[in-house]
């Protein structure tokens, strides 16, 4: 007697994300477009410096996708006076080909999912 078993493990689009960002010495003329990427099969990871509003947490981080761009915007008043080092985790299916932080917008090859 034979025996079959099978797994669906398809799935559909997706956009997974984790956020770390504590409150760095320095000043708002310290944030650069500057970034480290460190790609791997869980997805990639970015760690760069923005200047938000003192007290400011993950909720003042917006990461969405649209097409194959992954976008990461802040929300803070014009007074933003702090400096943080955010740490942002991305795990997205299908693969993205374009990461826009802020104003800014980068090529991306990520490692295949």
């Amino acid at each position: 007697m034979a025996s079959f078993i099978s797994c669906d493990v398809s799935h559909g689009p997706y956009l997974k994300y984790k956020i770390e960002m504590p409150p760095v010495e320095g000043t708002c003329s310290d944030a650069s477009q500057e970034f480290k990427m460190n790609s791997n099969i869980l997805g990639e990871r970015y760690v760069f410096l923005e200047c938000m509003d003192a007290g400011a947490d993950k909720s003042k981080v917006i990461i969405e996708r649209k097409g194959d761009t992954v976008l990461i915007n802040f929300i803070k008043t014009n007074s933003a006076n702090q400096l943080y080092e955010l740490t942002v985790d991305i795990n997205t299916q299908p693969r993205y080909n374009w990461l826009t932080i802020g104003n800014n917008t980068i090529p991306i090859v990520p490692t295949g999912h």
